[in-house]
């Protein structure tokens, strides 16, 4: 009997990894000559250590490294090494984006035929991106009276409404608030 290749019994992660060929990654990173200082963590290796912490849902470098090298043996069988997380950090700060966005449109590219078309146009015309922002202001004479003898801390908050579809704002709202009348939730 042959081996099943429905994908049954693998992880999401090997699963969407697997999408991912390394040989593209490693031509885009010799284009934007990406791994010209690096000893130890290549793009590709510092591509899939950042998906798993995304697949895991991982809010901080520390964590990122405890989980992965919790799960060292699955992710070396996998080809990728789990690096110190001061190395990491460093990767992140000083390469530049611009590989992964190339690895991203060369990725969309190539498995845009496998992605569902069905009802996007209807789901993207109205989907809204929203944030709000809160940005701690302290006058020191500037917006209190005068005979006050401390600074007034205010904060101004910022909402701000886009259209996924396009980059233009919607609205924006600002509101400005004393530290003592605003409540944070």
């Amino acid at each position: 009997m042959g081996k099943d290749t429905n994908y049954f019994g693998q992880p999401v992660f090997q699963q969407a990894t697997k999408l991912i060929k390394k040989t593209d990654v490693v031509s885009i990173a010799q284009e934007f000559k990406a791994d010209r200082y690096t000893k130890k963590l290549d793009t590709y290796n510092q591509l899939m250590i950042m998906l798993f912490g995304v697949f895991k849902a991982f809010d901080g470098l520390r964590e990122l490294i405890l989980g992965a090298e919790a799960e060292k043996v699955r992710l070396y069988r996998m080809g990728i090494k789990v690096p110190a997380r001061s190395t990491l950090a460093d990767a992140n700060k000083n390469r530049s984006a611009d590989v992964f966005k190339a690895i991203y449109f060369k990725m969309y590219e190539k498995l845009r035929p496998l992605l569902s078309d069905s009802s996007r146009n209807e789901w993207e015309k109205t989907l809204t991106i929203i944030d709000s922002t809160t940005i701690t202001l302290f006058t020191d004479g500037l917006l209190c009276d005068k005979n006050e003898k401390e600074p007034q801390v205010q904060d101004i908050r910022v909402c701000i409404c886009n259209l996924a579809r396009r980059s233009v704002q919607k609205w924006d709202t600002f509101f400005i608030a004393d530290r003592q009348n605003y409540s944070y939730n």
